[in-house]
C-alpha cells in the first residue's frame, strides 16, 4: 500500500509540477507577448509622431513654394511696370520735351538734351543744359555704378571730345 501512496503521491507532485511548468510558460509566454505590445504601440506611436512631423514638413515646403511664385510674379510685374516706365517717361513727364530725350538704357536710362528741338527747330540758339536721367519706379534705388556716375557729375567731372579714327585722335 506504501508503494501506491508513494506512486500516487508522485504522480500528483510530478502532474503539479507539469502544470506550474506549463503555466510557468505561459506566463512567460503572455508577458513576452504583453511587451511585444507595449514596443509596438511604442514604435507605432513614433511611426505616427514622424507621418505628423512629416506632413507639416511638405505643408510647410507647399507654402513656401506658392510664396515664392507669388513673390516671383510679383516681381516679375515691377521688372515689366518699370521697363513700360521707362520707355514711357519721355511721354509721361511734363518737364523737358520728349523730343529731346535720348534712351541709353544703360547704365543710365536717358540723356536728355533740353532745348535741343527747339536748337534744330531754329526756336532758340543754345542748349538750357544737359540732364543724365534714370527712371525708378516702387522702392528701387540708384545701383553702385549709376551713384558713381552721378558723383562724377557732381564733382564736375565731366568733359566733351572729339574721335576722329582717320586721324587716330581723340581729343
Amino acid at each position: 500500500m506504501e508503494i501506491i501512496v508513494a506512486t500516487l503521491f508522485t504522480a500528483i507532485i510530478l502532474s503539479f509540477l507539469y502544470s506550474y511548468n506549463i503555466n510557468n510558460k505561459l506566463v512567460d509566454s503572455i508577458e513576452y507577448n504583453h511587451q511585444l505590445m507595449i514596443n509596438n504601440t511604442a514604435l507605432l506611436s513614433e511611426i505616427e509622431l514622424m507621418n505628423n512631423q512629416l506632413s507639416l514638413q511638405k505643408e510647410k515646403k507647399e507654402k513656401e513654394i506658392i510664396d515664392a511664385r507669388k513673390d516671383a510674379l510679383k516681381r516679375s510685374r515691377n521688372v515689366m511696370r518699370g521697363q513700360a516706365t521707362e520707355h514711357l517717361a519721355p511721354l509721361i513727364q511734363d518737364s523737358y520735351n520728349p523730343k529731346d530725350f535720348r534712351f541709353m538704357a544703360n547704365p543710365i536710362d536717358y540723356v536728355i538734351f533740353d532745348g535741343l528741338s527747339d536748337l534744330i527747330d531754329k526756336k532758340r540758339k543754345n542748349i538750357n543744359k544737359i540732364i543724365l536721367l534714370d527712371v525708378k519706379t516702387g522702392s528701387s534705388n540708384l545701383t553702385t555704378v549709376q551713384r558713381r556716375i552721378r558723383d562724377a557729375l557732381k564733382e564736375g567731372k565731366v568733359e566733351f571730345q572729339i574721335y576722329n579714327p582717320d586721324k587716330e585722335e581723340l581729343g
